[in-house]
């Protein structure tokens, strides 16, 4: 694995992004602590979004296990009109 600044991500993006697509792996600092790893994209298939269904499914189990602030979305709009 190689390492590379956030600055040299900007200024050397394609020789870093040519690397990756051959294989290669970086890892991106920012101010000498790791923040970011660019990989082939086909070599992680964790990084593959998950089916729809399945997302939705977890996104109302936790709303149902919530309290809500507001009462309904007309509400949450009317706070945040207010506070600009």
């Amino acid at each position: 694995m190689e390492f590379a600044t956030s600055k040299e991500l900007r200024l050397r993006t394609g020789e870093i992004l040519e690397k990756v697509r051959a294989g290669g792996r970086f890892a991106i600092t920012y101010r000498g602590k790791p923040v970011a790893l660019l990989v082939p994209f086909e070599e992680d298939e964790g990084l593959s979004p998950r089916p729809y269904a399945e997302a939705w499914a977890d996104l109302q189990r936790a709303l149902e296990t919530t309290d809500p602030y507001y009462s309904d979305w007309r509400d949450a709009l009317r706070e945040s009109r207010r506070q600009k």
